[in-house]
């Protein structure tokens, strides 16, 4: 018999056993099934009482994931019967799948927590897939669901003992190209792939080792624009017929991240270029911006709009977006920046970000991060803890256990403008003190973590503290060099650093 259960039991019940995953697994119209209870069975026993889904149980015996489906935990599956199976590999070619190629398709189609329908949202999931790949959710007309603008969810929010099974009605195919591949195989931007190919971008593009996402001008854009060929482009004020300047100007339409438009909170945002990049939302996504003055001293809103039905275009390495007109770099107003000291693509990259605790980090080898530790280990903390969790950025940080220590990294970009800075840190009684350095010139006066009093700038919760710095001001768009040393030794449970616009 079916029985309905409320979803905030549900996801108490399985939170508990998140991350038994990683340990087992390291390796027609819309039917609206809501909520039906099917937890006295796991995904894998269903998957074995229900004929009409061998196929998909074969593929995860081959790829080895049939123990985790079995096993206790919360995740999420899109599970395709017999025949949208058959469609796909007759459509792909396919006789028969190896255990990589079985391995790939079947981690594509499981997410890493539990993810309702009701939560999914239009744009990309919150929850990515168990090796870190992101589905686009897509709400239309009828209360359906497409998914990857491919798949519909036919049957929805089967709930088991360790998650929940979403029925679709095709097979995702598994996106495996690269950002730079997936653009240059469209022939709308062709302009865009020729700025590319005939500036120094690809060695920018090499470096990164993170997820990016672009905004992209398609060829009919340009044209609209008088923009007609590479030979247009160069002829821009921005780029002066410049090989450096096209190279920028390429980079800027780039920022480092995946994020898909319902990922943009609104701000300024890093790009691979020297200037900031600008995304207002309000009745819609604005790009840089700005009020400029036309004759009879009046103000008028002009940006570059993004087309969301043309967006979230998925690629192994992040995402890009179509933009309604071309995107010329500026310097954008002072915006709030938050530069979380855990966000290292080192960490982000892992399955245990925000999940796990990591010790014994400080013989790591970072690219923007220095660590000295002298008496003490280093490790990257998630904590358990409440308040924790409603204080700490993303519930983590970077513990020092003791001793003498420093900690040297590279921020993001910040645009140009006076800045208040602070310094995000739990207070405790072993703590140390510490002294902050910017671009190597010491700034603001020594933190005593210990029992810090407080200034009119500071901003207190309980032990959480969002300690003053000085006040500073930027004359370009830049990265910066923040180094935090102990002047008096102890231990560290730091957050992240803030700068806060002064609008004078």
């Amino acid at each position: 018999m079916k029985k309905r259960i409320s979803i905030t039991h549900l996801i108490a019940t399985l939170f508990a056993g998140v991350f038994i995953f990683y340990g087992i697994s390291c390796t027609k119209g819309i039917e609206d099934v809501s909520f039906y209870d099917k937890s006295q069975v796991t995904i894998l026993t269903y998957l074995k009482e229900n004929p009409e889904y061998s196929g998909f149980l074969e593929l995860a015996e081959k790829s080895g994931y049939s123990g985790a489906l079995g096993a206790y935990g919360a995740y999420t599956v899109f599970v395709f019967d017999n025949e949208a199976l058959q469609a796909y590999k007759s459509a792909a070619n396919i006789t028969e799948f190896d255990n990589e190629s079985a391995k790939r398709l079947i981690e594509y189609h499981i997410l890493k927590s539990v993810v309702n329908t009701d939560i999914m949202g239009n744009g990309g999931m919150r929850t990515s897939t168990i090796v870190g790949d992101y589905i686009v959710a897509d709400l239309q007309e009828g209360n359906k669901i497409l998914l990857n603008n491919h798949a519909f969810i036919k049957t929805r929010n089967l709930v088991m003992t360790n998650g929940y099974m979403h029925v679709i009605d095709k097979v995702l195919p598994p996106i495996n190209d690269d950002v730079k591949t997936r653009i240059f195989n469209e022939s709308e931007f062709s302009i865009f792939k020729a700025m590319w190919e005939n500036s120094d971008f690809e060695a920018i593009y090499a470096k990164e080792k993170g997820l990016l996402t672009f905004f992209v001008v398609p060829d009919s854009v340009y044209q609209k624009a008088g923009i007609n060929s590479l030979t247009d482009i160069m002829n821009l004020p921005a780029v002066n017929n410049e090989r450096s300047k096209l190279t920028d100007f390429v980079a800027y339409h780039a920022i480092q991240g995946m994020r898909f438009l319902n990922f943009f909170d609104g701000g300024n945002y890093p790009t691979l270029g020297k200037e900031m990049l600008s995304v207002k939302i309000e009745n819609r996504y604005k790009v840089n911006k700005r009020f400029i003055k036309i004759p009879g001293d009046t103000e008028v809103e002009t940006y570059v709009p993004v087309h969301p039905g043309m967006s979230n275009r998925q690629a192994r390495n992040g995402v890009y977006h179509v933009l309604g007109d071309k995107l010329i770099p500026i310097t954008p107003p002072a915006e709030y920046t938050y530069f979380d000291f855990t966000e290292q693509p080192e960490l982000v990259n892992l399955p245990e970000y925000g999940v796990a605790t990591i010790q014994n980090i400080q013989n790591w080898e970072f690219e923007r991060v220095k660590v000295v530790v002298t008496g003490g280990s280093f490790e990257y903390f998630v904590s358990k803890d409440a308040n924790d969790k409603k204080y700490y950025n993303n519930k983590d940080i970077f513990y020092f256990s003791g001793g003498r220590w420093s900690l040297e990294l590279i921020s993001p970009k910040i645009s140009a403008g006076k800045y208040r800075m602070r310094l995000l840190y739990k207070m405790g009684p072993s703590r140390g003190a510490v002294q902050v350095y910017l671009d190597d010139v010491k700034v603001g006066d020594p933190i005593n973590m210990r029992n810090n009093y407080p200034t009119e700038y500071d901003i207190k919760n309980g032990n959480y503290w969002r300690a003053f710095v000085k006040d500073v001001y930027f004359d370009t768009t830049k990265e910066h060099v923040i180094r935090i040393q102990t002047v008096i030794p102890g231990q560290g449970l730091l957050d992240g650093m803030e700068f806060e616009p002064i609008n004078e």
